[in-house]
């Protein structure tokens, strides 16, 4: 192997390692660069400075074939110069169109991108990503949704870097009506340059924020500070108001439909939350309880529950119970629910819920009322903790998740993301509202989906329908979850029916084979339930399984007489059962361990792990258990480099290694022997391990 091969093996490893030190640094340097091209350029002779004289022979300058300015183009200027004091505004000309310019006044531009953007000829709003840079470098990437209509009416995350043409920018600001309120102003501008046309979400770092934080935590709180400050909230609540949106009315008529079954101390607290939180002046009530075939002490207990309820309430609220044995299907005892209810506004709701603002119910119906709505959710926390259960359903490559889940809501994350009411793709029936008349439109839950992802299936069909979906992030209600039927992915049963309803939801809705979810960006995290940018080790990876083959007759015999090389160390620290994806895929079983060469390049070394069998139990006598030699996913071990100083390239001599199920046996003990290879000599380095069983 030459020079230039060593250079190619150094190369490869440094990217492995950055790639597990500083994902986005290896996203600039592995996948940006790729996709964009651009350089810094700062000051560019097609971009103009508003505020500053524009000459009137500007149509001479490069690229810039336009006539004079107009008295009313100059008025504009100044008007938008005066309400978005703090941005830059900049004038270019794109290919014979004319666009104004409005960034983050502390920020470095990439003018070649916007440039090659705006000479697509876009109309009406285009807006950027961005990112964030201080002395350390770039840090923080706001990698942006599609437009979202509900999110930019809480949250106007475009501000800080987008584009108008002019026409369409002089049209708005003949009609604006608002001009004496800056803020309010300025989201009336905007709201109106926003529906001219549909807006475009250019998918690249346009701007780099120069930021006093140190870190990404640090940055998204300020950015929420700077977003709910007292001024902007009441602009929009202004501007809410004035477009009919989101309109109070005087009541609302609300139907909460609750399945149950042997669990009425549960059902209880759920019912005593709600009639305590409750403004029964702004909400009259029907509850319907579904119960499918409570013993009957527990059914007792419900029927004087909700007579009890009857008699203290009036005419506020009146509670029902329905009565239906039958084997467990959510999606059926919801639909029997609807179609006994009386309200225009229906809820689902799991009776292991608790409601906690008191405001909580009457704002879902708020939001759900809406002649665009679709299906309008609630953060949901665990009891007694301020961990969250759900902040919305992002459609992963594991499917459809809960992001954020088992995170605490104390900290602001990924730029408001748990603090804003945003648009989703899909929110949970733990506690969801529509329109009684829209739930029957969209044929209301399936029932072939008995358990998992019915909620899913009916907010797709909402989303496909043009409506909009949402999740109240500014409010929340408790979640007892799985309380009443335990966690389906610890029972085997449970999980291969959960597999077959999630097949059931792709074949239902392409979209998520697409994975295409417009409010998550696919430069987004896939595979894990927090929000950075989408750079992941393999061992990381749900998807992926360590190359599994049988070794060959010689190389057997070669591990039994080679001598451990007393420079070679390695050790096996976990073993744990993972789950499939999808029903096409098999379960696996995770081995975690370490393993090095001291005094040498680790980075020369293609490592291998042999499980051996060695004693095998009564049960397995007949079987030919195979020997397997499996290929390891490097991971960084910190640790590890502080014990063998010695090693060179050696940070990354952790390992994991995902075996499909069915190779290895249960309660076969394996010998385990760890294999490092030289990629220069081809020479091969042993060490042996202790034994291993499979229990699980």
């Amino acid at each position: 192997m030459g020079i230039f091969d060593l250079k190619k093996m150094h190369d490869i490893y440094e990217r492995e390692l950055l790639k597990q030190t500083s994902p986005y640094r290896y996203y600039i340097e592995n996948i940006e660069r790729k996709d964009n091209g651009g350089t810094l350029l700062g000051s560019s002779p097609l971009f103009y400075d508003i505020r500053e004289k524009i000459p009137d022979d500007y149509a001479k300058a490069e690229r810039m074939r336009i006539a004079s300015l107009k008295d009313d183009e100059k008025d504009l200027f100044l008007f938008l110069g005066d309400l978005f004091s703090d941005l830059k505004i900049t004038l270019c000309n794109a290919k014979g169109t004319l666009y104004l310019i409005f960034m983050n006044s502390d920020c470095e531009a990439d003018s070649e991108i916007i440039w090659s953007e705006l000479s697509k000829g876009i109309k009406g709003v285009c807006y950027f990503d961005q990112d964030y840079v201080n002395d350390n470098g770039r840090l923080a990437p706001f990698f942006k949704p599609d437009f979202s209509y509900d999110t930019f009416m809480h949250l106007n995350y475009i501000r800080d870097i987008f584009a108008i043409d002019l026409e369409t920018a002089f049209k708005v600001y003949r009609d604006l009506s608002v001009r004496e309120d800056t803020k309010e102003a300025e989201l009336f501008f905007l709201y109106g340059c926003l529906m001219s046309h549909t807006p475009v979400h250019i998918g690249k770092t346009a701007i780099h924020i120069r930021s006093d934080e140190r870190t990404e935590e640090e940055i998204y709180d300020r950015y929420y500070r700077e977003n709910s400050s007292e001024d902007i909230l009441n602009a929009y609540e202004d501007l809410r108001r004035k477009k009919g949106y989101s309109q109070e009315k005087e009541r609302y008529y609300l139907s909460i439909i609750i399945p149950s079954k042997d669990n009425g101390r549960v059902l209880k607290h759920c019912l005593d939350s709600i009639l305590n939180a409750s403004d029964l002046k702004k909400l009259k009530l029907q509850i319907i309880v579904v119960d499918n075939g409570s013993r009957e002490e527990e059914k007792q207990f419900i029927v004087d529950l909700i007579e009890g309820i009857n008699k203290k309430t009036g005419e506020s609220v009146w509670a029902e119970y329905i009565y239906e044995p039958m084997e467990f299907n959510f999606s059926k005892m919801c639909d029997i629910g609807a179609r006994a209810s009386k309200g225009n506004l229906l809820m689902f709701m799991n009776d292991d819920i608790e409601t906690g603002d008191p405001e909580s119910l009457y704002r879902m119906c708020v939001y759900a009322s809406n002649e665009e709505a679709g299906i309008t959710g609630i953060k949901l926390l665990y009891p007694g903790s301020d961990l969250i259960q759900h902040a919305g359903v992002t459609d992963l490559d594991c499917g459809p998740s809960h992001k954020l889940q088992h995170h605490s809501d104390s900290k602001v994350y990924y730029f408001g993301i748990n603090r804003f009411v945003i648009n989703v793709m899909a929110v949970t029936a733990a506690c969801f509202v529509l329109t009684r008349e829209k739930y029957f439109n969209l044929n209301g839950f399936n029932d072939k989906m008995k358990v998992g992802y019915n909620d899913v299936d009916l907010c797709l069909k909402a989303f496909e329908k043009g409506y909009r979906n949402v999740v109240l992030n500014d409010t929340f209600m408790y979640h007892h979850e799985s309380l009443s039927r335990g966690t389906d992915s610890l029972d085997d049963g449970k999980y291969t029916r959960l597999q077959m309803e999630r097949s059931l939801l792709y074949r239902e809705h392409p979209v998520l084979k697409e994975r295409r979810d417009p409010f998550y960006s696919s430069r987004l995290i896939r595979d894990t339930l927090d929000y950075s940018v989408n750079v992941m080790p393999e061992y990381e990876k749900r998807k992926t399984r360590s190359h599994v083959r049988i070794p060959e007759e010689n190389e057997l015999k070669w591990l039994k007489t080679v001598h451990v090389d007393k420079n070679v160390h390695f050790n096996i620290e976990s073993g744990k059962k993972g789950r499939a994806i999808d029903t096409d895929q098999s379960d696996y079983i995770e081995i975690e361990g370490w393993g090095l060469r001291n005094k040498a390049d680790n980075s020369l070394y293609i490592r291998e792990l042999f499980l051996i069998p060695e004693s095998i139990t009564e049960g397995n006598k007949d079987k030919v258990i195979d020997p397997v030699c499996v290929s390891l996913f490097p991971k960084k071990r910190e640790d590890v480099i502080k014990v063998y100083k010695d090693s060179k390239k050696a940070e990354l001599s952790g390992f994991v290694a995902k075996i499909p199920v069915d190779i290895i046996e249960k309660n076969v003990e394996y010998l385990t022997v760890f294999i490092m290879t030289s990629v220069i000599t081809g020479k091969r380095y042993k060490a042996l391990g202790e034994i291993y069983e499979c229990k699980e």
